[in-house]
């Protein structure tokens, strides 16, 4: 069963369940307790083992993956939030499997995990990946996603402009037209021509500026 079919959301890959159906299953995986096991399950997004759990997994994330995981590390968090202190602990876990998250836990933080405490430092963890990790990562990957930005279609425009120029003044010059209007039209051109390449100038800097002004990633 999937986190998203559990909370009822509606697509074609998503069972729907009835009304009873969920009572059902509510009483099996005991409510929230089943959801935060599947959000956590949900959060290994069909990784094998291997690459799971390597130190450096490079790999493009799209905004609707990070929104999922960001939804998933919530609902676990809510789950250590809310569920039985007394039930939950970590107390009856292996010490195996708690050397794992030892480990783990230090790589990520830097910090030891409080042995006494383990629910409160996984609670806070969760928490920063949720209101942290995740937000960033949203935001740089919005920003890498807009792969055309405004000042690049500025310029874009600026060239198309310079190409309906050219055309026009071949078109004019293969024409027969009196001095006076060719004149007058030469002018036009030439008027359009320097102010075109002004403002190309003035884009090109800006665009080279904005590209090479990285303050907005430091600020996050």
């Amino acid at each position: 069963m999937l986190f998203e079919e559990y909370r009822g959301y509606e697509g074609p890959k998503f069972r729907k369940f009835t009304y009873t159906e969920i009572s059902d299953i509510d009483q099996q995986i005991f409510g929230s307790d089943g959801q935060g096991y599947l959000a956590l399950k949900a959060l290994e997004d069909n990784e094998n083992d291997f690459s799971f759990y390597t130190e450096f997994n490079p790999k493009n994330y799209s905004l609707s993956d990070i929104a999922r995981y960001k939804e998933y590390t919530n609902s676990f968090w809510y789950f250590l939030d809310r569920s039985d202190r007394d039930v939950y602990n970590f107390q009856r876990v292996h010490r195996y499997h708690l050397n794992f998250i030892d480990e783990l836990y230090l790589k990520i933080t830097g910090n030891p995990i409080n042995q006494t405490d383990y629910r409160k430092d996984m609670k806070d963890l969760f928490s920063s990946f949720d209101e942290g990790v995740f937000e960033k990562h949203y935001y740089l990957s919005n920003l890498n996603s807009n792969i055309f930005p405004d000042i690049f279609k500025i310029n874009f425009l600026n060239m198309l402009v310079f190409l309906i120029l050219l055309i026009f003044s071949l078109l004019f010059y293969a024409i027969q037209l009196n001095d006076i209007l060719t004149y007058k039209i030469t002018l036009f051109i030439l008027s359009l021509f320097i102010a075109n390449t002004t403002d190309l100038i003035a884009i090109v800097y800006q665009s080279i500026k904005h590209e090479l002004d990285v303050k907005e990633v430091f600020k996050i």
